[in-house]
């Protein structure tokens, strides 16, 4: 889950997720708060304000894992095309070689 951690810009607001990720390793629990611009004093979400920064997360972590699946449908298919025409190689190469002992043994005599 680390490759798909998502910071806001400011860096207060990372440095209040590290703390509360730390919280939660440790096992205190806390509860989620938001700043109030005019007064600086940390007062707590609602289950609504809640729950629309989940969601805001889930439709992040959803985004990358779209654009990660995207690069590896992409490297996936390059493969297959290369594959391909590594098997078109060899399988001219095993017609020219069984071509030309043809040709060398019909002229052998006997």
């Amino acid at each position: 889950m680390g490759a798909l951690r998502h910071y806001d810009r400011s860096t207060r607001r990372s440095g209040e997720r590290a703390v509360a990720e730390i919280n939660k390793q440790v096992g205190r629990v806390t509860t989620p708060t938001r700043r109030n611009a005019i007064t600086e004093q940390p007062q707590p979400l609602t289950q609504a304000q809640d729950h629309d920064r989940r969601i805001g997360r889930l439709e992040g972590i959803a985004e990358q894992l779209n654009y990660r699946l995207d690069a590896i449908e992409r490297a996936v298919a390059d493969v297959r095309v290369t594959l391909s025409w590594v098997i078109g190689i060899q399988i001219t190469t095993l017609i020219a070689i069984g071509s030309l002992l043809l040709s060398i043994l019909s002229k052998l005599p006997g």
